[in-house]
């Protein structure tokens, strides 16, 4: 029996959960921030925090845990995902959420490592890129604007709470399906799939702010936008992870860490905006953020693959 797709369905189903944990806070932004008593852009703390403590702990967990059995290294990391989400949904205050936080992204960063390099070692290795920069300027464009999407849904859009979950329903699914065109790209044309993906999603930045007053509008560019995001992720990890040899987990980690990185400066960013100049100016950072990435791209010229 050939094991291969069951384990990777494992894997998938662990990557959900982690995914989960981390986004899962966005959707909740508003609930969050009226429990606290504060501003939507400083709840967007809960998501920097979380994306810092990913950057710092991945690549030396990852060389850490590198050295045990890597079904006793996903299993710990599971197991304090868990312990830091029961915190998350225990903590009275800002501090012990921010502290739980902290332990859910450092517990996300072992297992995201790990299970990237047991992928890869199951489907085996193909190219190697290090696209660093690109993957930490777009990914801080989309979080710039993407941690504040629920704020803009319902106070822009004026979305309901139950209208604005099946949106990010959709969203999921949509991502979803970016996730599978982009592994397909990133096996044909990589740094094409890349820039083009990334194009798309500054395009989608600067239509939200113009179409954030129409329900029917925003719809589609959310979707695609989420779509176009997912994609993007999976060819840049795909170009950092395929690596050959020893280092192939901290590699790993190392892309894991630039990602989160821009998450951390995305989402700090956005709220800072956010509170002085408004939506429409988070979403045109965000797509300035987005284009400085393609430019790298577009500077670093043509790599042979290995």
């Amino acid at each position: 029996m050939n094991r291969v797709p069951v384990v990777l369905s494992v894997l998938a189903l662990g990557t959900l959960v982690l995914g989960t944990s981390e986004l899962g806070v966005v959707g909740l932004l508003p609930a969050i921030s009226g429990d606290l008593g504060l501003s939507p852009g400083a709840t967007g703390s809960l998501v920097t925090v979380y994306a810092v403590a990913v950057a710092l702990a991945g690549p030396p967990l990852a060389a850490v845990l590198g050295r045990l059995p890597r079904r006793t290294g996903l299993t710990a990391a599971l197991a304090a995902l868990a312990v830091g989400n029961a915190v998350t949904a225990a903590a009275p205050r800002l501090p012990e959420l921010l502290a739980a936080r902290a332990l859910t992204g450092a517990a996300a960063a072992a297992y995201a490592a790990i299970a990237v390099t047991t992928a890869v070692a199951l489907t085996g290795p193909a190219r190697y890129g290090l696209p660093f920069a690109v993957n930490a300027l777009v990914t801080a464009g989309h979080y710039t604007a993407f941690t504040y999407l629920v704020v803009s849904l319902t106070g822009r859009t004026g979305l309901s709470t139950a209208e604005v979950g099946a949106l990010l329903l959709c969203g999921g699914v949509a991502g979803t399906i970016g996730n599978a065109a982009g592994g397909v790209a990133a096996d044909r044309a990589p740094r094409r799939a890349l820039a083009a993906a990334a194009a798309i999603v500054a395009c989608c930045l600067c239509a939200v702010p113009a179409v954030s007053r129409v329900a029917v509008l925003t719809w589609p560019v959310v979707l695609v936008w989420a779509a176009a995001f997912a994609a993007f992720s999976t060819v840049a990890q795909s170009e950092v992870a395929v690596r050959a040899g020893e280092d192939g987990g901290v590699a790993a980690a190392s892309n894991i860490s630039v990602f989160n990185i821009g998450i951390a400066v995305g989402s700090a960013a956005g709220g800072l905006i956010l509170q002085r100049s408004g939506l429409a100016a988070v979403h045109l950072a965000a797509a300035g953020l987005v284009l400085a990435g393609l430019a790298v791209a577009r500077l670093a010229g043509p790599r042979r693959s290995r």
